[in-house]
């Protein structure tokens, strides 16, 4: 039995450091999570992909909900839902201007929309 055992235990360990010498072709790893792409806030409006994941920049100029605000960056809106947990530790107001790395929601009757999945204070 200790034979076997001993045996069985050689076959592995030569299996395993022939594994790793393999210089054959690989299968490609699974695609990277999409990308956030830099946009402005009237590409992020026209945009017909939903889901599309896009990084705008400007400033939340007023607070309409919950957890729902207007980025602007001075000429065109959208409107962003932005988690309380997502905010930075410092304030922001008005006047600040922020990145958001976002998900952009697509809308057949009302202008696009986008959720933020983080903030970053630029000033």
């Amino acid at each position: 039995m200790r034979r076997i055992m001993l045996a069985s235990g050689v076959v592995m360990a030569l299996a395993t450091a022939a594994s790793a010498q393999y210089t054959g072709p690989v299968e490609p790893a699974e695609e990277s999570p999409e990308k956030y792409v830099p946009m402005t806030i009237g590409e992020a409006l026209s945009n017909t992909e939903d889901g599309k994941k896009a990084v705008l920049e400007g400033m939340l100029v007023r607070k309409i909900g919950n957890e729902s605000y207007i980025l602007s960056n001075g000429r065109r809106e959208i409107e962003v839902e932005i988690d309380n947990d997502d905010f930075p530790e410092t304030p922001v107001s008005e006047t600040t201007r922020v990145r958001l790395e976002v998900e952009l929601e697509r809308h057949m009757f009302r202008p696009n929309d986008a959720e933020a999945d983080s903030m970053v204070i630029l000033d």
